[in-house]
């Protein structure tokens, strides 16, 4: 007081003595003395080095507004928003827990058992419980994974914390911090009183066996984990066990999961499933559960062929009486057996801007796409081929008579597709890019491609064939081209009907159909003649762009032509 007292009198001394200096100096007189007297003192060294020099800065941290239950899972909120110009790549921050008593405001903490306290975070839609080992002042910590967080971004951390009734009964008050480095550097830190009179009002639901999200593979196996019911009520109860299986925007029937349950004697048996709303339900076990007494489930959860192709996540909730948890899971969608009977492989071409009798003009390109869509009930890789054929089925036809183009989306331009000629045949060949896309049920992807006739060309009319191929299955469409001047195609135009794939000829079909996309060829069993070049596993395969070399030789010698990284297809999926 003496002290602070003295400072004022000192001030009021200085701006006396000095009243005929300037302003600025009056104020630099006044304010250094404050600046001696009051060093940063008030906050953490950490913190302030966090808030000037490092990137990642937790903004927040709270408790959920319930108070804490012991033997309860209780949630937890940390912030860490990246306030630099640059990228934090691989970012792993810290989460410290300390438990203890309550001394004048104030944790006194006490080595904390890491056998009796669960952290769990909350990542990519799943729970996942972290490690703890033990830190500085008897607190636990454990690390846990942000990715790459962007300038300006925030990560939303959902933390979940259990500690066992067991502690001992001196525990009436505990801490939460969480730090954007794993070494704890601008730490943030919540406290909470831990009352010892509050029980759980309801069973608690916890799952085991499962490393991050599950990925379910379509007509494959099952991912097998537990879900046990505990009982910390301080009272016995009779939860009702049920689930639900929610697939993500879509409408999910029985049909399309499995769940079954293993029993005491080892044996695996199917859960029946019923039907609410747009989920799956169910029904396990009903009965008298003891306190302080579990119950556990063996279960495992599969995705049958029928799963909705355009569905790539689901959640797995799994209810004791008013008490839940959940997990989501991921879908791949996988080919089943070949031998399947139920499988359907269906294939349909469609073309808008070639439709019926095209006449075109020397020297001009004429427009079109070419859209082939996945109607089967399995995801198929596909690739699409391109037949050019004089209506004089003896003349053979040479590659500088058409020139084949397609538009990339990525470069936003036209590439050349150059054309072989049949060993066969006189027509000419070609195979669009990206190779074996790979096309979910309901999937399409939609090719923008052009064709001019050169002033080489001695056809007066020709074929084009559009041909999708998949594993045992084809369907081709046949567009008739005439050039001005010149009489019909004749004959055979029309929608080409499916051949076996691999034959390389084109079959004689009815007549054109009318109006844009008018049909599709018939979907066909596959031949036993070559099968198309296999694209290179990788990016391309995914997203439809190509990692390969301007032109590629397929070993049927087709000649593909494209820019190294250029995103040829549309996709899309159907409603």
């Amino acid at each position: 007081m003496q002290k602070h007292l003295s400072s004022r009198i000192a001030r009021r001394s200085a701006v006396s003595l000095r009243s005929v200096v300037s302003a600025a100096a009056v104020l630099l007189t006044v304010v250094t003395p404050v600046a001696v007297a009051a060093p940063a003192v008030a906050l953490p060294a950490a913190t302030t080095a966090g808030t000037t020099a490092q990137a990642l800065v937790v903004t927040d941290v709270d408790k959920a507004d319930a108070p804490f239950v012991l033997g309860e899972r209780n949630d937890f909120r940390g912030h860490v928003t990246n306030r630099s110009a640059e990228t934090v790549e691989n970012a792993t921050g810290r989460f410290t827990v300390a438990y203890g008593k309550h001394v004048d405001a104030a944790l006194e903490a006490v080595p904390a058992d890491p056998s009796k306290v669960t952290v769990r975070y909350r990542t990519t839609g799943s729970w996942q419980t972290l490690a703890l080992t033990r830190g500085a002042g008897g607190a636990l910590q454990a690390t846990f994974p942000m990715g790459d967080v962007k300038p300006g971004a925030t990560v939303w951390g959902q933390f979940q914390v259990t500690v066992d009734r067991s502690v001992p009964e001196s525990v009436t008050m505990g801490e939460v911090s969480v730090a954007g480095y794993a070494d704890g550097t601008g730490a943030r830190t919540v406290g909470f009183g831990i009352p010892r009179h509050i029980t759980a009002h309801e069973a608690e639901v916890t799952f085991g066996g499962l490393a991050g999200r599950p990925v379910l593979d379509t007509g494959g196996k099952a991912v097998p984990f537990t879900a046990t019911v505990t009982n910390r009520t301080g009272r016995d109860i009779s939860p009702n066990d049920y689930f639900f299986i929610d697939g993500e925007g879509v409408d999910l029937d029985p049909e399309y999961v499995t769940l079954e349950r293993r029993t005491p004697a080892g044996a695996w048996v199917p859960v029946r499933l019923g039907k609410q709303d747009q989920a799956v339900t169910g029904n396990l076990d009903q009965g008298l559960l003891k306190n302080g007494r579990s119950r556990t489930y063996q279960l495992r959860l599969a995705a049958t062929k029928y799963y909705p192709g355009k569905a790539r996540t689901g959640t797995f909730t799994f209810l004791a009486g008013n008490g839940s948890a959940s997990f989501t899971y991921g879908v791949e969608h996988g080919t089943p057996d070949t031998s399947d009977p139920d499988v359907s492989r269906q294939l349909a071409i469609a073309v808008k801007g070639a439709d019926g009798v095209t006449r075109i003009d020397k020297g001009v390109a004429r427009e079109f796409t070419a859209t082939v869509t996945n109607k089967g009930n399995i995801s198929q890789r596909t690739n699409v081929l391109m037949e050019i054929t004089d209506q004089d089925v003896k003349r053979r036809m040479t590659a500088g008579e058409i020139r084949v183009e397609q538009y990339a989306i990525t470069p936003r331009t036209w590439f050349p597709t150059e054309l072989s000629t049949s060993r066969e045949g006189g027509h000419l060949m070609a195979k669009i890019i990206p190779t074996q896309p790979k096309l979910a049920p309901g999937e399409s992807a939609t090719y923008r491609l052009r064709i001019t006739a050169t002033p080489q060309t001695k056809a007066k009319s020709f074929f084009v064939d559009i041909e999708a191929r998949a594993e045992l299955t084809s369907t081709r469409k046949r567009l008739p081209f005439t050039l001005n001047g010149s009489t019909g195609t004749g004959p055979g135009t029309g929608t080409g009907t499916g051949t076996p794939a691999g034959t390389g000829t084109a079959s004689p079909s009815a007549a054109p159909g009318t109006g844009p996309g008018a049909g599709t060829g018939a979907v066909v069993p596959a031949g036993t003649g070559t099968s198309p070049a296999a694209a290179p596993a990788g990016e391309m395969a995914r997203t439809g762009s190509t990692d390969t070399t301007p032109l590629l030789v397929g070993a049927t010698g087709l000649l593909v032509a494209g820019g190294a990284a250029a995103l040829f297809v549309a996709r899309r999926r159907a409603a």
